[in-house]
């Protein structure tokens, strides 16, 4: 539950149930029965003078905890710390009247009291019953609270002014000839109007005192008056609240009863209601912004917290914490020659780290990808030559628009490829940020990966992972394509199971289906991303992995300038020839899509401007609610309505993510 409901369900339950409790017994109240009523009239007056006596020494005592826990008093009372803060204390709590330490020996070290408060503070806090925590003088004029320092220190006494206890006493609530009393343990009257034994209930005068019970009597005293009389306990005090009233006035007791009581509801739930607002001003909104600066901090997405707030600080705080450690002991690691100096990003498949070539002093991305560990060494060899073929292939070609390989080493299980470092933010990033782009920077975005994608087409390589979290914006304007080679030596590790790597959403439907992926489908998930850039919206929803499939099979594309009215009719037709289901209808020539796409910001006369703060991390770091990059098995291209017998479901995912 968040803070602020469990706030509010608190003052509800302090506050408001004991006057609800006496509404709703007024409810019943009849003339037949007005005798019985009105010992629950007594019952209710009592029970809510107890709730309103709590309260107000539970608030005096908090507040006197509160001061006695603050470590400039209880480690060096002496000190002008101590001693400043007592007196502040003081200053701002005008229903105080003296604060004193006492050592564990109940000798006075210091007193702080206001003006012309010495006399009364004296006799109070030196009265004979100095060791009771918990004491009322001079009827109700005066109460006084001891709360112990931490570690065994001594105690802090403080004298606050109890009028609210005598005023409470002293209400009307229960009409005329009635009277309020509040008893100590033994049964002595301590505030309110005095009784005589024979006034008491019986009950309460013959039972033990440590019986802490609620109750109503009948009863005549020694001179035959009649008197209805209740008696309740105060919580967290050995003090009851008694009342008594003769049963002449009884019918006039009820109708104001249930008009004072039902005013008090009200205020108590206007109370109620200003202190959540109050709670949620000075505490909860204070506590959620901590919460969200501190999981931008460490690279959660907004919104993603799970738990409560304090829960959300609490797991976000230990990622933090986690960071910081990894950060220490990536320092000291090195990966052959490059030194590793921290984490860029995360997934199932392997991590990306910002390294340093110490060699040729340079900055890099290294990125490790995870070998089949079950599998046998002659296939964890052929698994690693595959990826090295498709990294040599890769690196063969330099392009503006493509994230440059350097080197590739295998070690053990696993193999890590040396990547150009591009300073900025990945294009997912930067959509969580800002939602879209306009039509000319979309233009100029897609038209630049088109490039990127068309370089590595005519080489021979088919990206398989088109996506805004492989598209790098630079500080410097650049627009870079990341990971040619890596999705598609994964994907070819992974051919001889029937699978298909990608993540769902960027798929093309052949893929799905088994038919193969061919520059058409970079294609398609280039379309995709313009799409989303464009809306702010994922073309095939964002429900479960087997939603986003069937809406990538069957369901049509809502054209773009049904969301996006700005969008020139050119680039909307190009949009719907590249989310073609079918790989025919789509372009044939990716550097053509570049061409069409220059032609469209020519138009618009745009110009690349996008403002990337450059302290911004080069990747973005695991982020649990980003779409995955996933080993998926293939649907029959004979049957996208179903499945054959023995098969998987056609959404189940058999690994993780493979990049961050």
């Amino acid at each position: 539950m968040r803070l602020l409901p469990r706030i509010a369900l608190a003052l509800a339950a302090v506050g408001l149930l004991p006057l609800a409790v006496v509404t709703q017994r007024l409810v019943d109240i009849n003339r037949e029965g007005m005798r019985e009523q009105v010992l629950r009239t007594n019952v209710a007056a009592t029970s809510t003078t107890a709730a309103q006596i709590a309260d107000l020494v539970e608030s005096r005592r908090s507040l006197a905890q509160a001061a006695a826990n603050n470590p400039a008093v209880y480690t060096n009372p002496l000190a002008p710390e101590a001693t400043g803060f007592l007196r502040s204390f003081l200053e701002a709590r005008p229903d105080l009247n003296a604060l004193a330490l006492f050592n564990p020996l109940g000798d006075e070290i210091v007193r702080a009291q206001r003006r012309g408060a010495a006399e009364v503070a004296s006799r109070i806090l030196a009265d004979p019953s100095a060791e009771s925590p918990l004491l009322v003088v001079h009827n109700g004029q005066w109460l006084r609270l001891m709360v112990p320092l931490p570690e065994g220190r001594g105690t802090l006494r403080v004298v606050a002014d109890g009028t609210p206890i005598a005023d409470a006493l002293a209400g009307n609530l229960i009409g005329e000839q009635a009277a309020l009393a509040l008893v100590d343990e033994h049964g002595g009257v301590i505030a309110g109007t005095p009784m005589s034994e024979d006034e008491m209930p019986p009950t309460l005068t013959e039972m033990n005192p440590t019986d802490r019970i609620q109750g109503a009597q009948n009863h005549t005293t020694a001179d035959g008056r009649e008197i209805l009389s209740a008696f309740d306990p105060v919580p967290g005090t050995p003090w009851t609240v008694v009342s008594r009233q003769p049963t002449a006035v009884a019918e006039r007791v009820s109708a104001r009863m249930l008009r004072d009581s039902t005013t008090a509801l009200g205020l108590a739930l206007l109370l109620m209601v200003l202190l959540s607002a109050a709670a949620y001003v000075t505490i909860v909104r204070p506590i959620r912004q901590l919460g969200r600066d501190q999981r931008e901090l460490v690279g959660l997405a907004p919104g993603s917290g799970r738990g409560n707030e304090i829960e959300d600080l609490r797991s976000s705080f230990a990622r933090l914490e986690q960071r910081v450690r990894d950060r220490e002991a990536l320092e000291r690691i090195f990966l052959g020659r490059y030194q590793i100096l921290g984490v860029l990003g995360q997934g199932a498949m392997g991590m990306v780290f910002r390294g340093w070539d110490p060699k040729l002093r340079r900055p890099l991305a290294i990125k490790t990808v995870h070998l089949d560990a079950d599998g046998t060494e002659d296939r964890k060899q052929d698994q690693a030559r595959r990826l090295l073929q498709e990294a040599v292939t890769a690196a063969r070609f330099q392009h503006p628009n493509i994230v440059a390989i350097h080197d590739l080493e295998d070690v053990e299980d696993s193999a890590y490829i040396v990547m150009e470092l591009v300073d900025g933010v990945t294009l997912e990033r930067y959509l969580a940020e800002h939602r879209r782009l306009a039509a000319g920077d979309a233009a100029l975005l897609g038209a630049a990966v088109a490039r990127g994608l068309a370089e590595a087409h005519k080489a021979g390589i088919v990206h398989h992972d088109v996506k805004p979290a492989n598209i790098l914006l630079g500080v410097d304007g650049s627009i870079k394509v990341a990971d040619f080679g890596i999705a598609q030596a994964i994907s070819t590790i992974n051919r001889d199971v029937e699978q298909v790597f990608g993540t769902p959403g960027y798929l093309p439907p052949e893929a799905l289906q088994g038919l193969g992926y061919t520059p058409a489908g970079d294609l398609f998930s280039l379309g995709v991303v313009l799409y989303e850039c464009l809306t702010g919206l994922k073309p095939f929803g964002t429900g479960t992995l087997k939603q986003i499939i069937n809406g990538t099979l069957r369901n049509p594309v809502p054209p773009v300038h049904h969301v996006a009215r700005a969008t020139p009719e050119a680039f909307g037709e190009l949009l719907d020839r590249l989310l073609s289901k079918d790989p025919e209808d789509r372009p044939e020539n990716t550097l053509a899509v570049a061409e069409t796409l220059d032609a469209v910001a020519r138009r618009l006369e745009a110009r690349w401007s996008l403002e990337i703060p450059s302290q911004i991390e080069t990747e973005p770091v695991e982020d649990d609610d980003a779409p995955k990059s996933m080993l998926l098995d293939t649907i029959p291209h004979h049957d996208v309505s179903g499945r054959p017998a023995g098969t998987r479901p056609h959404g189940e995912a058999r690994s993780g993510r493979a990049d961050p």
